[in-house]
């Protein structure tokens, strides 16, 4: 049992559909300033955070870190965010059972896809904030025009 401060956190932000205009975008919710309200609150409580300078969503679009970007570059994501590369990506996917690989190869394409991804990395947008680690909501893959629930439904009837 680790104390707090030697705890690390994930908190991901709601971002759908993907792009800059929706990254926190939840119906009558403000989540960065309820981010901001947690990350203080956990400070006070013990846990090894890295409170801010500045407003979070101001240095989300100045570090293009987004899921998928309409105003901002995969590469400019990639520049300012954290990444997996292809290669590591590959490694653990072909330890998965033959059964996961078809069924994420199905949904995703094959390794390593082509959303959310630039030169060869995946990209896991987000900011590191002391222990806690500040990410955006991956984005789907292509669905052409259908809910990944749909889908995944006609796939393994």
């Amino acid at each position: 049992n680790k104390p707090d401060r030697k705890k690390r956190v994930a908190l991901i932000i709601y971002s759908y559909p993907p792009g800059e205009g929706h990254l926190g975008g939840a119906s009558y919710l403000d989540v960065f300033k309820s981010i901001e309200c947690l990350l203080e609150r956990m400070k006070r409580e013990g846990f090894a955070v890295d409170l801010p300078e500045g407003k979070l969503p101001d240095i989300f679009e100045s570090l293009s870190i987004v899921n998928s970007g309409q105003w901002s570059s995969a590469e400019d994501t990639l520049k300012s965010s954290f990444s997996l590369s292809a290669e590591a990506y590959r490694d653990y996917f072909h330890s998965l059972p033959m059964k996961m690989q078809d069924d994420v190869t199905f949904a995703w394409g094959p390794v390593p896809g082509t959303v959310m991804t630039s030169k060869e990395k995946i990209l896991i947008p987000g900011i590191e904030l002391g222990n806690v680690f500040l990410g955006v909501q991956p984005a789907r893959p292509p669905l052409r025009g259908q809910d990944l629930s749909s889908q995944k439904e006609r796939r393994w009837e």
